[in-house]
Formats: C-alpha cells, sequence, structure tokens
C-alpha cells in the first residue's frame, strides 16, 4: 500500500523533470555565434553611450566657450596670432554663451612678460580697446575687434576680457601669446580660388631670404605668406589704417564679391597709398571684369586662347644676362614640355609692359600703389622650379632692387647670404614694403623705424628691435613734430600785456560815466544812466573775454591742425589730425569719429621719446578706444590750466579729387573737384631729369581749373595765429620729390569733417594743410640680380654703385 501512495508522486517528479529537460537550451546555449556576441556588445555600449549622455547633459556647462584671439590678416585657420608693434591691428574672436543671454564689452589690451600693460610710448597713458559684444544663448558669434601694440622690448600677450555692461563685472578673461612681426617683415597675402598652389612662396628666396643657417640667429622671412581661399567670406581687416602691416596682395581667380563693401573699400585706400596687387592670369582678368578693381587694371584681354611658349620668355633671359657680372650666371630659359594657356594683354592708356618682360606682364601705376597682371598663370611646377623665377619675382612682381649671392664652399650646409647689390642694410623695411603714409614716413630713416642697425658687410646677424618699420603709427615724424610745435605756439597761454589791460579799463570808464551820461543827457533822461550801468558792464564784460580769449584764463579752447593727404583722382583723402585742448577747470574729453575706420591716441608731448620722463608721483591712466558704427577714445582727462593733446586719422571722402588734365598743346592744368577751397597753392614737380619746378596757383575754389603758367615762390601762411609755414616748407621739401613726381600744396580754413568732440570748446582754432600728390613716376626700371644662388660670389666687399 505504501508503494502505490508513492507511485503518484514518482510520476509527477518525472514529468516534471522532463519538462525541465525539454525547456534546457543544451549545449548550443551555452556558445554563441560571433555576430551575437557583436549583436550584444554593440547593444551594451549603446547602452553605456546613452548612460554617458544622460550624464553629459545633467553636467553644467561652462558659461562661455572663447577662442584664442586671431590677428589679420591670416590663413583661414592660423597656428599663431602675430603682431607687429607700431600698427594698428585687426583681429577676430568666436565666442559662445552657453547658460543665458550675454550683453556687454570686449576689452583688449597688451601684457608684456610680466603680466603688467604695455604703456604708450612717451606718454602717461596705457591703451584699452573696446566693443559691444551681444551673444543669445547657445548660439556661437565671430566678433572683430582691433588693437594697437606699442613699440616694446618685451614679449607682448594679448589680454582680453568679457564684461558684463552694467556694472562692469568681468564675466571671462583669456590671455595668449602673441609673437611679434620684425620691423622688415610684413604679409604677402594670397587670395586664390586654390590658395595651396601658391605654398612654393613661402621658399622662394625673394620671400624668405638665404642666411646661413650656422649662425644662432638667422634671419626670419621678409614676408608672412598668408593663404586665404576667397570663395566666401575672407579674413581680411575692414578698414585700410589696419592694413598697414600688409605689404602685397596676390590675386588668382578669386571671387571679388567675397570681399565685403568695406573690405573693397579698404583694399582701395591701401592700394593708392602704396600697396601693391599681383594678378595672376589668365582667369583672373576676366573675373575681375566689372569688379571693384576693373578701374585699376592695366590691360584687358583681346585673345583667351592664347598658347605661352617657350619663345615668349626670351626677353626676360636676355634681360636676366645684361644685369649679371658673369653671363655664365644667367639662368637659362625655361623649357616648357608643352604650351601655358595664357591671354594676349591690351594695355589700358596708364599701363605699360614692364621693359624686360615682353609682353608678359603689364602694370600700372594707381596713387603711390601699383598693380601688376601677368599673361600667366604663376604657379605650376615648370615656372616655379625655373632657376630664373626668382629673380623674376623680385625685381618685376615685388619691384624691388637688385640683389647680390654671397656663399663660401659648395654651399651644401646652407652658408648662403643675400643683399641689396647696392650695399644699403638687407632689412631695410623701405625695401620690403612701398606703403607710405605722409603724416608718419615723413622724415623717417633706416635707423628711427627700427631696421637692422648692422651694416652690409658683417657676418653677425644678432636680433633687430622690435620697432614698427614704415607706415607706422609715428607721434615723432617731421610732419608730426611741425604740428606739435605749431600747436603749443598757438595753444600756450599769455598773461595780457600791461597796455592792453590799460586800454581796456579805460574804454570801460569812458563808456560807464561819460558816455552813458552824456548819451541820455540828449535824451533828457538823465536818471535812465543809472539803469544803463548794470547793461554796459555785461556788455563790457563779453567783450573783454572775446579780446582777451585765453588771456584771462577762465575758457575752455581747442587749436587743430590737420594734414590732408590726396592721392590723384581718388575722393579719399588721409587726414591726419593733431588738437590740443586747454581748459581752466579740469575736464574728461571724448572724440568721437564718423566713420568705424579711424584710430586715435593721445598725442606726445615731446619731440622724441628720449626727453619724455614720468613726474614723481605721476601714474599712468587708462585711455579707452570703443569702435563699432563709429569710433572714439575716451579717458581723456585735461586738468586745471593746462593742455592735454591727440592724435587721431581716418580716412575721409572729400566729394571729389584733385587732378591734373595733361595737354600736350600747353601747360597742363589743375582740377579741384574737392569740396575744399584751396588757398595759396604751390605746384612743386621734379621731371626725370631731376630738374624741380615750382609754380603759385593762387586760390582755388571747389571745382575750379587753372593752368600751370607762373614760376615763382609761394609765401607761408598763417591763420588765426597757426603758423603753418614751417609744414608748407617741409612737404614742399625738393629732396623729398622722386624723379617723375609732381606734388600739389595748399591751405584750407574752413573745417575737415570727421571729428567731434564733447564737451564742445566754446573757442576753436583750425587750419589744414592739403598735399594731393598728382603725379609718380614708375620709379628705376627693373634690374637683374649681380649674380644667382648657383653661383654665389665669394667676396664680401659689395660695390655701392646701381
Amino acid at each position: 500500500a505504501g508503494g502505490k501512495s508513492l507511485l503518484p508522486v514518482a510520476i509527477c517528479l518525472a514529468l516534471g523533470l522532463a519538462v525541465v529537460a525539454v525547456s534546457l537550451p543544451g549545449c548550443g546555449g551555452c556558445r554563441k555565434t560571433p555576430a551575437q556576441r557583436k549583436e550584444e556588445e554593440e547593444e551594451r555600449k549603446k547602452r553605456e553611450a546613452e548612460r554617458r549622455a544622460r550624464k553629459e547633459k545633467e553636467k553644467p556647462k561652462p558659461n562661455f566657450e572663447v577662442s584664442r584671439l586671431a590677428t589679420r590678416p591670416d590663413s583661414d585657420r592660423p597656428a599663431v596670432s602675430w603682431c607687429k608693434p607700431g600698427h594698428w591691428t585687426a583681429t577676430t574672436l568666436a565666442a559662445k554663451a552657453n547658460n543665458f543671454d550675454f550683453l556687454g564689452d570686449l576689452e583688449i589690451s597688451q601684457l608684456d612678460r610680466k603680466g603688467k600693460p604695455v604703456p604708450l610710448p612717451a606718454m602717461p597713458f596705457r591703451l584699452t580697446t573696446s566693443r559691444q559684444v551681444a551673444l543669445p544663448k547657445g548660439q556661437p558669434k565671430v566678433f572683430e575687434s582691433v588693437m594697437f601694440v606699442p613699440r616694446t622690448e618685451s614679449l607682448v600677450s594679448g589680454s582680453g576680457r568679457l564684461k558684463y555692461r552694467r556694472g562692469g563685472r568681468t564675466a571671462w578673461s583669456f590671455q595668449n601669446p602673441m609673437p611679434r612681426m620684425p620691423s622688415y617683415q610684413y604679409h604677402l597675402v594670397v587670395l586664390a580660388r586654390w590658395p595651396q598652389r601658391y605654398t612654393y612662396l613661402k621658399l622662394l628666396d625673394s620671400v624668405k631670404p638665404p642666411v646661413d643657417t650656422l649662425h644662432d640667429d638667422p634671419v626670419e622671412p621678409y614676408y608672412r605668406v598668408s593663404l586665404i581661399r576667397a570663395d566666401r567670406r575672407v579674413a581680411l581687416p575692414s578698414h585700410a589704417l589696419l592694413w598697414t602691416s600688409t605689404a602685397c596682395v596676390l590675386w588668382d581667380d578669386a571671387e571679388p564679391g567675397a570681399l565685403t563693401g568695406v573690405q573693397q573699400k579698404a583694399l582701395l585706400d591701401w592700394l593708392h597709398w602704396g600697396g601693391q596687387l599681383i594678378v595672376s592670369g589668365p582667369d583672373s582678368l576676366d573675373a575681375l571684369a566689372g569688379s571693384f578693381l576693373a578701374p585699376y587694371m592695366p590691360a584687358t584681354v583681346t585673345d583667351s586662347k592664347r598658347k605661352i611658349l617657350s619663345a615668349d620668355f626670351r626677353a626676360l633671359s636676355e634681360w636676366s644676362e645684361q644685369g649679371k657680372e658673369s653671363k655664365s650666371e644667367s639662368p637659362p630659359s625655361p623649357r616648357l614640355a608643352r604650351s601655358w594657356t595664357g591671354v594676349q594683354l591690351r594695355l589700358h592708356p596708364q599701363g605699360r609692359f614692364i621693359p624686360g618682360s615682353g609682353d608678359l606682364l603689364a602694370e600700372r601705376r594707381v596713387g603711390r600703389g601699383r598693380v601688376v597682371v601677368s599673361a600667366f598663370r604663376l604657379s605650376g611646377g615648370e615656372l616655379t622650379s625655373w632657376r630664373g623665377f626668382d629673380e623674376m619675382f623680385n625685381a618685376f612682381l615685388l619691384r624691388r632692387p637688385p640683389r647680390k649671392f654671397i656663399g663660401s664652399g659648395d654651399n651644401k650646409l646652407g652658408d648662403l647670404e643675400v643683399r641689396w647689390a647696392d650695399g644699403r642694410g638687407r632689412l631695410d623695411a623701405a625695401r620690403i614694403c612701398n606703403l607710405r603714409y605722409l603724416a608718419r614716413d615723413t622724415g623717417i630713416t633706416f635707423a628711427t623705424y627700427g631696421a637692422d642697425t648692422l651694416s652690409s658687410d658683417e657676418s653677425s646677424l644678432g636680433s633687430p628691435p622690435a620697432a614698427p618699420g614704415v607706415a607706422a603709427w609715428n607721434d615723432f615724424s617731421d610732419v608730426a613734430k611741425g604740428a606739435r610745435d605749431a600747436l603749443h605756439d598757438a595753444a600756450q597761454i599769455e598773461i595780457p600785456e600791461r597796455g592792453f589791460i590799460v586800454y581796456v579799463v579805460a574804454g570801460y570808464l569812458l563808456v560807464l560815466v561819460p558816455a552813458n551820461w552824456f548819451l541820455f543827457r540828449l535824451l533828457g533822461r538823465v536818471e535812465w544812466a543809472w539803469a544803463a550801468a548794470p547793461v554796459i558792464a555785461v556788455a563790457c564784460t563779453i567783450v573783454v573775454i572775446r579780446l582777451a580769449q585765453l588771456d584771462i584764463g577762465f575758457a575752455r579752447a581747442q587749436t587743430e591742425i590737420a594734414v590732408v593727404e590726396l592721392q590723384r583722382d581718388y575722393p579719399r583723402a588721409h587726414v591726419a589730425r593733431y588738437a590740443a585742448l586747454y581748459t581752466s577747470l579740469t575736464t574728461s574729453y571724448k572724440f568721437l569719429f564718423d566713420d568705424a575706420g579711424a584710430v586715435a591716441l593721445p598725442f606726445s608731448m615731446v619731440n622724441s621719446p628720449r626727453d619724455f620722463a614720468m613726474v614723481p608721483g605721476q601714474r599712468r591712466r587708462t585711455v579707452v578706444y570703443r569702435h563699432g558704427q563709429d569710433a572714439r577714445l575716451e579717458g581723456i582727462t585735461v586738468i586745471s590750466n593746462s593742455i592735454g593733446e591727440i592724435h587721431g586719422e581716418q580716412m575721409v571722402d572729400l566729394g571729389g579729387s584733385v587732378s591734373l588734365v595733361e595737354n600736350p598743346n600747353g601747360p597742363p592744368r589743375v582740377v579741384n573737384q574737392t569740396q575744399l577751397t584751396l588757398r595759396n597753392v604751390m605746384l612743386v614737380s621734379k621731371n626725370e631729369s631731376g630738374r624741380v619746378k615750382t609754380a603759385r596757383l593762387g586760390t582755388l575754389e571747389p571745382g575750379a581749373t587753372t593752368s600751370v603758367l607762373d614760376l615763382g615762390e609761394a609765401d607761408s601762411e598763417r591763420i588765426a595765429h597757426l603758423d603753418l609755414g614751417p609744414l608748407t616748407k617741409l612737404v614742399g621739401e625738393k629732396d623729398d620729390l622722386e624723379p617723375g613726381e609732381m606734388r600739389l600744396v595748399a591751405v584750407v580754413r574752413q573745417e575737415i569733417p570727421g571729428m567731434t568732440v564733447r564737451p564742445a570748446a566754446p573757442q576753436v582754432r583750425r587750419a589744414a594743410l592739403v598735399v594731393a600728390h598728382l603725379k609718380y613716376g614708375h620709379g628705376k626700371e627693373p634690374r637683374a640680380d649681380r649674380n644667382s644662388r648657383f653661383c654665389p660670389s665669394e667676396s664680401t666687399p659689395l660695390s655701392t654703385d646701381y
């Protein structure tokens, strides 16, 4: 019975074991296929990524993401931000606010290696530049700004901060080092559809001079090459006075529309004051037809299917042979494996083919600057590997003097050096950049702008000082010194003379007593004389203030001298302003400029940095240059009974140009198409033989035309106690002219628009000196190098003939 009772239990256990056995996966459950394992791994990684994403999302982001401060011009993605001391520089900064909308200011200053602000030269000031910024939450934006790096021997860092508009608290600060460009180094910008084709420029001897690499401190490149793809918005400065560190632009099939309107205007301003534009054919000329550059091209295309052959370079080879010390040193003509695509050029009336280039290269003078176009593309292996290409690039495209290569041995160790053939300093910035501004560069020399101080036959290179070079901001040029002297003479406070006081008192008593009594005696109302006495006292007080001006010392006064420089047939002028402000009560001034391209700084009170010294107890103050839709200089405080001075510069449209109309059958005519009345007009010219002629034209009203007939000497001009005679003589000096140049010098009594001073002074005296460059020569013809780098000279003494 017991056994029978256990039978159902055993059957149930057997059935349960059977069910469990059937449900087990067997050996296949212990072993997974590779596909199954891969799928499970991917699923695991996906879950892990989602977990990290959720965690990252929950993690708070920094308030700001700010990039490194970049300078312009430079390549699309520069690794280093370069600065050139003494030059205003355009900058860009990318930023994003992650957690809130931000409205504030971006401030930029320069720090030395000790972290202290770099002072302005020969002044008790330091500078901060500022602009408004608006950052909507989560939206990245790029802000353009400017900075000015004073001349300093210390390494410089760009320091900036984002500052809340309300309260001025710092929201974000940053700092990055900025290597200095030496005085002789300038930018060479390539604007091309395919800029990588011009990487070879960085290796040319004319761009990076071969210097003995065994020296510890080799010379840096003459040009810092920036390769910019120009089929979209390009990283170029927006205003001409930020282009002063750029010497040359090479244009190859770039899209003109990639430049904004203000960038196009800035490029034209830069070109007229000495910039060089190299246009690489053949496609560029068709692309530029109808563009903002079309009116300045030296030639147009007549045949777009021309084939360039080896024989077309024969003129270049012959030109090179004529300049060599030995014909065996002349590089052979390029041997083309196949013909190149080129164009046939037809010259503009003001253009010409460069002597020695055949019909391959045409040039045209544009103001002080120059445009050169080629009939073939300036890239390609056959051209750039040609031994004579660097010589052609130096002489024809850069228009620089001939060179001489010095070496010893077989030069396998790089023991090679290049010098100018005329013996001048090899690091002369004037040989590298042709850009010039009259107010900045008049009177500067090889020593004053900070070029290499070594003589041409020294073997040691040394370290050139951190100096501005040519076209830099300059408070110590001859023009600046002349303006400073005139301001000091006109703005000084004078004590009234004894005779003046006697006459004023006697006149007051005469009017108050006998004249007053006699007048009302005639009217039969003598009692009215008592009522008229207070009125007479007030009126006499006003007359005394008017007569004495600053002599009695309780007024605000502004004295301004402007130097206006014009280029022929171009309506925009470079205006340099020098202003002195006197006040009897401490006053804080603001200087407002109409356009955002204006720049301004306090004006040094001394003629040389060596003459400046801080007064015991004096501290440096910060001035702020703000820019946006306009520009302004703030923080200029003039203490009681003293004078403060500022120096501002801007490009101003005068509504027309001053032109020279040549007449083959008679004397030339000068046309004044500006809105200014030109007085005491003097014309100075030098012909190709070096003979100087001076003509006096009198007064030229707006729209007037006059023939150049009378020869003589112009008188000095003195306007309201502002003596412009020394400045007039300075800019009209005969020795300053080049052969073929013609210059007009005149005086203007009216205000040059563009600057407003707040608070306004009740007494304002102004004078402007106008200098119009009516004609330039083409300069010295291109000359071939004395030898080539493949046949260097082993003798170090150089001849000084050119």
